[in-house]
């Protein structure tokens, strides 16, 4: 195959044509397991690396008829290495890689199928922003994030497990550390068509001999150091992947209601371990965007979750809410108040978490750290109801405080309550469609407005270049349309500042200062 993972007769392979050709995911299946996965899987690497560089426009949306997308490079990695078979003796040839994500493409689901669109469009929606839009996040700010919120944002409640040496505990370095291993596992990954050779990691002695060396991102910690956290934190061989996703997804599998043509929007156990030993003589990384997905804030909550178990989520809430009132602050011509505890008809009560305060608008904000769940990406609507409750929380606590501003509660006297109210429920990662008019009949009726707003949302909406914050709001929530929107979709062309705690949270990084000054040399030679 192309070292790049695309086909060398590309002139002589006809794009995806817009007649509707439906393929089975069995016949999917088939082409994949056609080839072994120590052949294929090289294959789907490169492709990988190569059209998931960073930049600020995907390079796959020019890749060969827009098949090269990373979410069906990574299933079509998964099915190679969940039910392919070494014992194939052919090889992939120049163009079966985007037959392979042609048929992808055109992959049938139970949506085609319906007696009722409008009651199963919801599933599909949520699926579809479950397989795309998850892969469609600033790398850059997502690891800002993590500093950001991690190691600069402080509790205002005590913590059950993000207390010193927690970081150690879960990766066996500091989170600091931890995000620079990944990062340059990743960086290294993208330029050895989707190969990471340990033999390119410095060695601690050479790092402190060399400036340079010494400002890669995780070089300082020294190579034994690192191999022991990748070994640890990223590395499986295909057995144990597969046992992992029998783990996962065989359950249901087996289920007497399984859908056949649902198996793609499963759980992908490269999520867990993205390096594949056993391939190769260095380990191979069938999706370079799943290894940087570890160090962003859900990835860290998860690996969290894994050693602490369920009192880990909620330590990141705390810390979470945190964040979000920093964010808040950063707002112009705005007073923001943090939760105010009040009387209520059965004790004392807490409002939101946030009440910001305009001249023209007052903005509650309800932080909750929650994230998609497997379930909600495969769009079954009867097994998301903790999600759901969560955001409906949110929603009613909203409600509530706004009810409290409006009737003058003595609690809330220094609130005015002559001006409009909106909501907002801040999510940790983004739920894509949650503003739409089929997700929120799932919410409760509020009397005010509430709109679903994710992290990285928020750090935009904080920063943008605009007379008017509180004015961009009040006309977003007006328009019948584009209130359904995402709200980053809403704020794409908008003029916006940079957001000064991101950039310190990047800047907090040993090794940021040496990728700004490659970033700048490699614009020069442009």
């Amino acid at each position: 195959m192309h070292p790049n993972g695309e086909s060398q007769s590309n002139s002589r392979v006809a794009p995806y044509a817009s007649s509707p050709v439906v393929i089975q995911d069995s016949e999917y299946c088939r082409l994949i397991r056609r080839f072994p996965p120590s052949a294929l899987l090289p294959g789907i690497a490169a492709a990988a690396a190569h059209f998931g560089q960073p930049g600020d426009v995907h390079r796959w949306l020019g890749s060969p008829g827009r098949k090269y997308t990373p979410w069906a490079l990574a299933d079509a990695a998964r099915v190679s290495l969940v039910n392919g078979n070494e014992h194939r003796n052919r090889q992939p040839r120049d163009q079966d890689l985007f037959e392979i994500l042609n048929a992808y493409s055109q992959l049938d689901d139970p949506y085609r199928r319906s007696k009722n669109l409008a009651q199963d469009r919801l599933g599909f929606l949520l699926r579809m922003a479950g397989q795309q839009l998850i892969w469609q996040e600033s790398d850059r700010n997502d690891l800002a994030r993590t500093a950001a919120m991690f190691l600069h944002t402080t509790a205002a409640k005590p913590m059950q497990c993000l207390n010193e040496g927690w970081d150690t505990a879960v990766f066996g370095c500091s989170l600091t550390d931890y995000v620079g291993i990944t990062q340059l596992v990743w960086s290294i990954a993208l330029d050895q068509r989707g190969w990471f050779n340990p033999g390119l990691l410095p060695t601690a002695e050479q790092a402190a001999a060399d400036p340079m060396l010494a400002l890669m991102p995780g070089a300082y910690v020294g190579r034994e150091r690192m191999m022991e956290v990748i070994d640890s934190q990223f590395a499986a061989s295909a057995a144990w992947l597969r046992a992992e996703d029998e783990r996962v997804n065989g359950k249901a599998r087996r289920s007497p209601g399984y859908d056949r043509q649902l198996r793609r929007y499963e759980y992908n156990p490269l999520r867990a371990r993205p390096l594949v030993t056993g391939l190769g003589p260095w380990y191979l990384c069938p999706s370079p965007a799943l290894l940087w997905e570890r160090a962003t804030p859900w990835g860290i909550m998860l690996a969290g979750r894994a050693e602490f178990g369920n009192t880990f989520p909620p330590d990141v809430g705390h810390l979470f809410e945190q964040y979000i009132g920093r964010q808040l602050r950063l707002l112009p011509d705005a007073t923001v108040r943090g939760e105010i505890r009040y009387r209520g008809p059965g004790g004392m009560c807490d409002s939101a978490d946030w009440i910001v305060v305009f001249d023209d608008l007052i903005l509650i904000v309800e932080a909750k750290s929650i994230l998609p769940t497997q379930p909600m990406r495969m769009g079954d609507l009867d097994t998301i109801a903790d999600v759901v409750d969560k955001l409906a929380k949110a929603h009613r606590q909203i409600d509530a405080t706004a009810e409290l501003i409006r009737n003058g509660q003595s609690e809330f006297a220094t609130i005015p309550n002559d001006r409009p109210i909106l909501g907002m429920a801040a999510t940790l990662q983004p739920f894509h469609i949650a503003n739409s008019s089929d997700h929120r009949q799932l919410m409760p009726t509020t009397t005010v407005p509430v709109t679903v707003i994710s992290a990285a949302e928020i750090e935009t909406l904080v920063a943008l270049d605009v007379p008017s914050v509180s004015r961009f709001l009040m006309d977003l929530t007006a328009d019948d349309e584009r209130s359904t929107w995402a709200v980053s979709t809403v704020m794409a062309k908008l003029p916006q500042r940079s957001n000064p705690i991101l950039d310190q949270g990047w800047e907090s990084y040993p090794w940021s200062s040496s990728l700004a000054t490659e970033a700048e040399l490699g614009a020069e030679a442009e």
